[in-house]
């Protein structure tokens, strides 16, 4: 047991880390709200801009962008209600928590060697205290200075994969203490701290089997034939709460995403492709954690992949070669090595797009928990290298030297690709550097900012390009149909929208899109037609109804228009767009009276509504 005195000096060593950390990450200081995420996660939505009833009970039951991940609404909330919306407090919280998981991880690590040692290992891994130190400091330092870690930091929407690693690695670590001591007050606390990892971030799902994996070593609670109890079947029924809580998650997760659209079907992407993509995945994550250069915030699929020929199977015939090396280490008393391989695939398969979310075949953010187990890895080989040269003073300074090389490259290429992060422009114009022809979303998003600046004709531009890559990339086609309205170039996108409706005629939410588009055009008879269809796939949508009756109001069928906003608030009394659209209608007809009571009904519902106060005022006095 460490006395007082070493565990303060430990801490005061991982503190270090926190200087550092900011150092690396500085210039996000002056980093803005990416369009990509941040703005949808944290100064465009509403209900992380105030922490009341309302909308912690929106976190805690509602799916938002694809995901259901309370903790990180939450925690965006606090920064909000702290910090307002400035970006540089947002930051500084993302860089003060990466700053906690390397503090964590070195004393997960130190823990880690400790327990092994003290199991009477015949393979010790590591025979002093000061050597254990060593390695668990290089650990946390690796890992927080790696550019393969970037995107998940400098990335303000990215807080959930912090918050992720953060409960997860201290779940962990009250695990491992639970095992030592047989506190049950410990399990509950791992189990507690596993959950708030599962509202973080879904991710977090292979922790129970990353226990097991620690259960078999370096607990060695697995395979001891002495303890009836060192069983696999009683090692998950220890467990089974763990279990419970991730298949629930999961089921969320699978349930919001599907929900929502967002997974990928078969016919868009095949599964021999995506297990392929998926060898790939874990080869390229490792070569880009030996050899950190060239990220991007976004990797196409490559051809190579797409078209299944040969070389497609040069990555599962690695990974073949990799296993068999490890099980023999493993069988010749080295499990530690096939049982960090493990942990990586077991960590990174919720991630590794069998079921495909998204078009990217691969993403930085996706490492930030399973390369955990390279950092321990790297950081035992630094400390081992130390010991054999120590023994040779002129051997010591070209190591160090080395180090010094290796560090200073490592927090130059994150800085480099901090700055990358700076906007949005920097960020897709840095991966069309890279991917000019297979990556269309960044052509989109390229175009989506420079239509934000009102460069209408370089978004068109950038638009189009996106097209050529990916024809059916309905959200570049109708924006592209909406630059065109801003450049009045009307024919032209009257002709498209009538293009991608007849194209996705069974598509809801196209129809929706060009019935607004042709709304917009004064196009009424083509817009009504596009919102009857729609309706006809989901009658239960308001919005939609709202637009046929605005339409039918439009054309003098005030009577209709009014049956139909009767049946849906009926339904939703509460609608305020309908209840405005139907005092609205009563205007038009001089029923004031009517119109006066439902402007009142709005505003008692929404007070602050400038439309329904206007328009009140405004028949008030014309009725005096």
């Amino acid at each position: 047991m460490a006395s007082n005195k070493s565990v303060v000096l430990l801490i005061l060593i991982s503190l270090l880390y926190i200087p550092l950390s900011f150092y690396v990450y500085r210039d996000t200081s002056g980093h803005g709200f990416l369009y990509w995420d941040d703005v949808t996660y944290v100064s465009g939505n509403a209900h992380v801009q105030k922490i009341n009833a309302g909308n912690l009970w929106w976190m805690l039951t509602k799916y938002h962008a694809n995901n259901w991940h309370p903790l990180s609404w939450l925690s965006h909330a606090i920064d909000v209600t702290i910090w307002g919306n400035n970006p540089a407090r947002h930051h500084q919280t993302n860089i003060f928590i990466h700053s906690l998981n390397s503090i964590l991880l070195f004393f997960v690590t130190l823990t880690l060697i400790r327990v092994a040692n003290n199991k009477n290992d015949p393979v010790k891994i590591i025979t002093s205290n000061n050597r254990a130190i060593l390695a668990s400091f290089m650990t946390g330092l690796l890992f927080l200075i790696h550019p393969q870690h970037v995107e998940s930091v400098a990335w303000i929407a990215e807080r959930k994969d912090l918050l992720c690693a953060l409960f997860f690695m201290l779940s962990i670590l009250a695990y491992i203490h639970f095992t030592l001591t047989g506190k049950s007050s410990l399990k509950t606390t791992s189990v507690l701290l596993y959950i708030f990892s599962l509202m973080s971030k879904s991710m977090a799902v292979s922790l129970p089997f990353v226990l097991l994996l620690l259960d078999y070593f370096p607990l060695k609670r697995l395979g001891n034939h002495d303890n009836p109890e060192n069983n696999l079947i009683e090692r998950i029924k220890e467990k089974s709460i763990y279990f419970f809580a991730a298949i629930a998650t999961a089921l969320i997760t699978l349930i919001t995403q599907y929900t929502s659209g967002a997974v990928r079907t078969l016919d868009e992407l095949s599964l021999p492709v995506r297990l392929l993509n998926a060898a790939n995945s874990l080869i390229f994550y490792g070569y880009r954690f030996l050899v950190p250069t060239d990220f991007s915030a976004y990797y196409p699929y490559p051809d190579w992949i797409l078209h299944k020929g040969l070389l497609s199977l040069i990555p599962v015939l690695a990974i073949i070669i990799i296993m068999a090396i490890l099980i023999k280490a493993c069988r010749n008393g080295h499990p530690i090595g096939l049982i960090s391989f493990i942990y990586y695939l077991v960590t990174i398969l919720p991630v590794i797009g069998i079921i495909q979310v998204g078009t990217q075949a691969a993403a930085d953010r996706y490492t930030y928990i399973p390369l955990m187990a390279f950092y321990i890895l790297a950081g035992l080989f630094i400390q081992k290298l130390h010991e054999n040269f120590s023994k040779n003073p002129w051997l010591k300074i070209p190591l160090y030297l080395l180090l010094a090389g290796a560090f200073y490259f490592l927090v130059n290429k994150s800085h480099e690709q901090v700055l990358i992060w700076k906007n949005d422009k920097t960020l897709w114009k840095s991966v069309l550097l890279k991917y000019p022809d297979t990556a269309p979303v960044a052509h989109a998003n390229l175009g989506s900012v420079y239509f934000e600046e009102g460069k209408f004709s370089l978004a068109e531009a950038e638009y189009n390009r996106a097209i050529s890559i990916n024809p059916k990339d309905i959200n570049s086609l109708l924006n592209l149909g909406l630059t065109l309205e801003r450049l009045h170039k009307k024919e032209q996108a009257i002709k498209l929208y009538n293009k991608v409706a007849s194209e996705n005629s069974d598509s809801f939410r196209v129809l929706t899109e060009t019935g607004n588009a042709f709304f917009r055009l004064h196009k009424y008879k083509m817009a009504y037609s596009q919102f009857i269809r729609a309706l006809e796939l989901n009658p239960g949508s308001d919005e939609t109804i709202i637009q046929i009756s605005r339409i039918q109001a439009l054309s003098g069928k005030y009577t209709a228009a009014q049956n139909l906003l009767l049946s849906l608030l009926k339904r939703s009394p509460d609608n305020i767009n309908a209840i405005i659209l139907m005092a609205n209608i009563f205007a038009k007809q001089n029923i004031y009276g009517m119109a006066i009571q439902y402007y009142k009904k709005a505003l008692l519902i929404k007070p602050e509504n400038k439309h329904a106060k206007q328009r009140l005022n405004a028949l008030m006095k014309t009725t005096r």
